[in-house]
């Protein structure tokens, strides 16, 4: 039987015509398949393929077109850019098959005229593309999928249809790729017994041309699961969670935020001579040597839109910035455009780990690196085309250290100043636009050096994040409860994710309770506490899984916590809820922290959710093993939201819930330590 593989070694250049064909040498005419074979995907396409004219790009020397031409799919036409592969098959089939053709051809670019099939068929050819997520991997899927849309007829009922591994960067592109005008359907495929223990499983995506709406927007992403248990569940579940994410953002007309930082997609080839009404591109500028130093994303107004600024501005991003919403997504990159009002604006970000000379040396150095992005009347004197900044402040970004984590790659701390404030920084570059802590900075005197000055934490400092408020604005729910904890000798905090330890060290020094804060990552733990002040005499971090030391603890009958802060992410930014990981809203977590909290105390739970459903089931579960659960939210647009449950109902609650809400809401957006003396009196009872 012929396997469903992935090779091996993704170091290997599988866009490289030379690769194949030394492959396909060794195959010795033998087949290779990719994600599965003709009779498992027979059910789920055949009455799409039947009397269509149909493309197979990249079809190496499957036997997938030879299978579909004996079951009457006869009009179908293979293109690979391997002259074995194709020499091998020709002569294989040209007997047997007469009417099936075949070509050598790149699929990225084929000679065929606008709209020539009905049915395009990829099995595995996007994943050789796009083998990894590198900005040369990212383009060349962009150019391919763009073909295959192009050789599509323009009828609906026309179809591409991909069987994939579905990696995360290739189900963002093809989310991109179909948006409006398509309907996309997503099935498991039924992989051959000698792979069904692979944590990786086939999917196959039904792309269909359709009537586009009369909102314009995109249609939902419809995922069948059928019965999925075992192997690749994990896969399914991740699957599920970022199609979800991206319902939601179609639903509100516009792309999922796990696209926002595929860059250079099409945009290295795109026309930027003419204005394009509404599009937007993103891209990497290069330094002569081929470095990158800038990241810019093009946007054009949409027709009718406000341009009395002119016809093209740079906005310079502050350093230190990037992560903020109107600069990291496409949303706010579009208010961004309606504020400088002009024609086409560009918004450049600086990059960690390049060095800039300040603001007129990075204007001078944009001058030549902008001007081909530009619209062709704005071209006519080099540096005449506007420069945009927020605050007339530039920024300072200083990396203190790089460290590699064995669960979260590369974790940087960073030093960020503007012209009022500087603030210490640790960033997951897994997701460089979400800043996973931050402390405030302070000046003190150098060890014996006269004029040195060092930054270190401010320790006084108030919360840096509106959710650490909302979770001790939270507290007012058990006020009463925590005076009497205090005085009885003090409240206990348990914390489960360290980060930078900003929370934690508040719960200690500014509402005085005793903390213990569990952590995963020992490198996180490490960079805490060398960086960020984590003082151990007042927090005691364990190096643990929290979801076993909390079960530990409740199997073993400890003693209870007044106050559990669940405050775990996860690395992947793709989620569409990546915080907390499913398992700590499950049942069974939940239960083990009911059990070791206090019957007057309060779990406390960070979500951010980009998928209201996913959020609303993990709230629902957290309803059935809690009496009483309310929503402590921060400022609109914020995907952060903090649910507090009860063991047992809150009396002020029961009585004026909006009043409650009110006053949480209110508490949130004033950090209590600086409305109040020190201590857990500070917490004042709801009533």
């Amino acid at each position: 039987m012929s396997r469903m593989a992935l090779p091996q070694n993704v170091e290997d250049d599988f866009r490289s015509q030379s690769y194949w064909d030394v492959f396909f040498q060794k195959r010795q005419g033998k087949a290779f398949e990719w994600y599965g074979e003709w009779p498992q995907l027979k059910p789920l396409v055949f009455d799409i393929c039947r009397d269509k004219k149909m493309l197979v790009p990249g079809c190496g020397n499957s036997d997938l077109s030879s299978l579909m031409y004996d079951d009457g799919c006869v009009n179908i036409t293979n293109v690979d850019f391997s002259k074995v592969a194709i020499k091998h098959m020709l002569t294989s089939n040209l007997r047997a098959r007469p009417k099936m053709k075949w070509a050598v051809m790149d699929m990225t670019k084929t000679t065929f005229g606008d709209g020539s099939f009905d049915v395009v068929f990829d099995k595995g050819s996007i994943d050789a593309l796009m083998s990894e997520s590198s900005d040369e991997s990212q383009a060349v899927g962009s150019r391919y999928l763009e073909e295959m849309k192009r050789v599509l007829a323009v009828d609906v009922g026309s179809a591409f249809l991909c069987v994939t591994s579905a990696q995360p960067h290739i189900v963002a592109k093809i989310c991109r790729a179909f948006g409006s005008g398509w309907a996309v359907t997503v099935r498991r495929v039924e992989a051959p017994k000698d792979t069904t223990a692979s944590d990786m499983q086939p999917y196959l995506f039904i792309v269909t041309r359709v009537t586009v709406r009369d909102d314009g927007l995109a249609a939902p992403i419809d995922l069948q699961s059928g019965a999925v248990v075992g192997p690749g569940d994990q896969q399914f579940r991740w699957l599920e969670g970022v199609l979800g994410a991206e319902n939601e953002a179609r639903l509100k007309g516009r792309g999922s935020e796990s696209d926002e930082d595929a860059a250079s997609d099409a945009a290295a080839f795109a026309d930027y001579d003419q204005l394009h009404p509404g599009r937007r591109l993103v891209l990497f500028l290069q330094a002569r040597d081929g470095r990158q130093r800038y990241r810019a994303v093009v946007l054009d107004a949409p027709v009718g839109a406000d341009t009395a600024g002119g016809v093209c501005s740079v906005f310079i991003v502050p350093q230190g910035r990037e992560h903020e919403f109107i600069f990291a997504t496409a949303e706010g990159n579009w208010q961004l455009r309606n504020s400088a009002k002009c024609s086409r604006l560009i918004a450049v970000s600086m990059l960690r780990g390049e060095s800039y000379g300040g603001l007129e040396a990075v204007k001078l150095e944009l001058n030549t690196m902008v001007l081909p992005l530009s619209p062709t009347t704005a071209r006519q004197v080099v540096g005449s085309i506007p420069y945009l900044t927020a605050g007339g402040s530039f920024g300072v970004r200083c990396i203190i250290e790089s460290a590699v984590s064995p669960m979260q790659g590369e974790v940087v701390v960073e030093d960020v100043e503007d012209e009022k404030t500087r603030v210490r920084r640790m960033v997951f570059m897994s997701n460089r636009n979400l800043i996973q802590s931050e402390i405030a900075l302070c000046k003190r005197a150098g060890g014996g050096k006269r004029d040195k000055v060092e930054w270190v934490p401010d320790l006084d400092a108030p919360l840096a994040f509106e959710y650490h408020e909302a979770v001790v604005a939270a507290l007012r729910l058990v006020g009463k409860h925590l005076d009497a904890a205090r005085r009885d000798g003090g409240a206990a905090a348990l914390v489960v994710g360290l980060g930078g330890g900003g929370l934690p060290m508040h719960l200690a020094g500014s509402l005085g309770m005793r903390v213990e804060c569990i952590e995963l990552d020992p490198t996180v733990v490490r960079l805490a506490n060398k960086h960020f002040g984590v003082d151990k005499s007042s927090v005691t971090v364990v190096t643990a899984d929290g979801l076993s030391f909390v079960a530990d603890r409740a199997a073993a009958g400890a003693a209870k916590y007044d106050v559990i802060v669940i405050d775990a992410g996860s690395a992947d930014a793709s989620l569409g809820m990546s915080c907390p990981p499913r398992p700590f809203v499950e049942r069974p977590f939940l239960e083990a922290c009911r059990s070791c909290l206090h019957p007057k105390g309060a779990l406390a739970v960070n979500c951010v959710a980009r998928s209201k459903s996913l959020y609303e089931t993990a709230a629902a579960q957290v309803g059935s093993v809690f009496s009483e659960v309310h929503e402590v939210g921060v400022e609109e647009g914020n995907v952060n939201r903090v649910l507090v449950a009860l063991p047992q109902p809150c009396e002020a609650a029961g009585k004026d819930r909006k009043k409650l809400g009110a006053k949480l809401l209110s508490a949130a957006a004033a950090p209590l330590a600086a409305q109040a003396p020190v201590g857990v009196a500070a917490v004042a009872a709801v009533d």
